[in-house]
């Protein structure tokens, strides 16, 4: 097996290439937000297909992740569920559970390359060996980051995700 890569790719951990998440209290500062939790997530598909609107002072204590448009939303329950999907619309103060890993995309780095990446066995699989606990089996967030992943150059992850999103 070789281990060259092609010209201008990178062998390189999740978390490299992503910003971080702010972390925020919506019963303190928001009237009203939109929450996204694991069960909003269509595992068949890979998108959201339901969120709730919850006003700031009955927020749920797992609500606590800030989110925007593109963010990638990775569930660490059960992660051979496959509970993965991209923010693909702009939503009113979108709060994320923090049963989901959060990730964002750095500056040159494509959110759907990225989402298509965390999709793949290849990704996966180590993740499944890393779960703890009976009940809800669960990795953390830093083992999701830690995970190696390739990186082509900009232009090349727009390629490769437009064809991939066509072909789902």
């Amino acid at each position: 097996m070789r281990d060259e890569l092609p010209k201008g790719w990178v062998k390189t951990n999740l978390g490299e290439v992503c910003l971080p998440v702010e972390s925020i209290q919506p019963e303190a500062s928001l009237a009203e937000f939109t929450y996204f939790d694991i069960g909003g997530i269509d595992n068949e598909e890979n998108r959201i297909v339901e969120t709730k609107t919850i006003a700031g002072r009955n927020a749920p204590s797992r609500a606590r992740q800030a989110l925007r448009k593109d963010d990638v939303l990775f569930s660490n329950v059960r992660t051979y569920l496959r509970k993965i999907a991209r923010v693909e619309d702009e939503y009113p103060n979108p709060v994320a559970s923090t049963g989901f890993t959060v990730i964002r995309a750095a500056a040159g780095v494509s959110a759907q390359f990225l989402f298509f990446q965390v999709l793949s066995d290849r990704f996966l699989e180590p993740l499944h060996a890393l779960q703890t606990g009976s009940r809800y089996p669960a990795v953390r967030s830093r083992d999701v980051f830690a995970q190696p992943i390739l990186l082509p150059p900009t232009g090349e992850q727009e390629k490769i995700a437009a064809k991939l999103a066509a072909a789902f």
